[in-house]
């Protein structure tokens, strides 16, 4: 019989037992998503909600007579999805709280961010499906666009991508969601528009000045370019984008991982979720 590690002696890789509790909290938030949709009631229910939405955003563009303007929204809508499941990692964040769960993560060996972040890997997929979804039945309904090409396969990457950095910008709000439960909604909720305007995604015009720049720095409005480039038949033009988009996510993980750890101080300091 092998010895039993924590009697033996060797020292624990603690970067090993922080995937080991990321990768445990990722199955039980797919077992939480699994236990929420089947799957014709989310393709049946989430998946044509998210279609439609982007059907109806592009007859803005219809009803004033043009139809450039009504295919620039199709895609940002479709891609603006993305923040719709990944946002709701905010309040279901709070779910380990109303289980009474939380401050036993707060006082584990692991802490609250490998917790935390692999329990919200089910919004980056469900963000990231949604996106897809969505972007392939725009493409597909836009006549002068060659779905069936190899460019085409950057769609979901890019859709993935857009889902990252919405997921990672709700879990840099997740902290103060868990501290203060009561923001939960408010705070998903309060994102999803401003976001969406933001990236220039239902606008029908170009962002300029210092929004333009602002779109860059937030979830989506990367992705939202590359989509557009996909669009115009220019893959190169559309892997700078994603790549940018990418950094954008990877910026906000690290935020993140800071605020999940201010909280956590917070809360050993003052008992807030014990």
């Amino acid at each position: 019989m092998a010895p039993d590690r924590l009697t033996s002696g060797e020292p624990i890789d603690e970067t090993a037992a922080l995937l080991a509790t990321f990768r445990f909290a990722a199955v039980i938030g797919w077992r939480d998503f699994r236990a929420s949709y089947r799957w014709y009631t989310y393709v049946g229910g989430w998946l044509v909600r998210v279609v439609a939405q982007a059907a109806f955003l592009a007859s803005v563009g219809l009803l004033v007579g043009s139809e450039s303007v009504a295919h620039r929204i199709a895609i940002g809508a479709a891609c603006a999805s993305a923040a719709t499941g990944a946002l709701l990692a905010i309040p279901m964040a709070t779910r380990e709280r109303a289980l009474g769960t939380a401050g036993l993560l707060v006082v584990s060996p692991a802490g609250l961010v490998p917790s935390m972040l692999g329990r919200a890997v089910d919004r980056l997929v469900d963000g990231g499906l949604m996106s897809a979804t969505a972007l392939v039945a725009v493409f597909a309904y836009l006549p002068e666009v060659r779905l069936l090409h190899p460019s085409s396969l950057l769609l979901p990457v890019l859709a993935m991508a857009m889902a990252y950095s919405s997921t990672c910008l709700a879990m840099t709000l997740a902290g103060v969601a868990l501290l203060w439960p009561d923001a939960r909604n408010l705070l998903s909720a309060s994102l999803t528009v401003p976001l969406t305007l933001l990236s220039g995604a239902v606008l029908p015009h170009e962002l300029t000045g210092r929004l333009a720049l602002l779109s860059h720095l937030l979830p989506l409005g990367n992705g939202v370019q590359g989509c557009r480039q996909l669009a115009l038949g220019d893959a190169a033009g559309a892997l700078l984008p994603l790549l940018a988009e990418v950094l954008v996510g990877s910026v906000w993980l690290v935020a993140a991982i800071g605020s999940l750890r201010v909280t956590q101080s917070w809360a050993t300091r003052r008992a807030g979720l014990v």
